[in-house]
């Protein structure tokens, strides 16, 4: 049942830029706790960027 959820809602999301992107990505970090650390690498990852430029 977790796998179904957890390939559906990428589905229905379709593209992170999306208003809704971040209530899936709370859904997906509560469903797969190793997500939780793709978000945070991904905001650190902007954050060293944007004080780069």
């Amino acid at each position: 049942m977790l796998v179904g959820i957890v390939e559906l809602l990428p589905e229905l999301m379709k593209d992170w830029r999306r208003k809704e992107a971040g209530d899936f990505a709370k859904i997906l970090a509560e469903m797969v706790p190793n997500f939780q650390a793709v978000i945070e690498q991904y905001y650190k990852a902007q954050e060293v960027a944007k004080s780069e430029k």
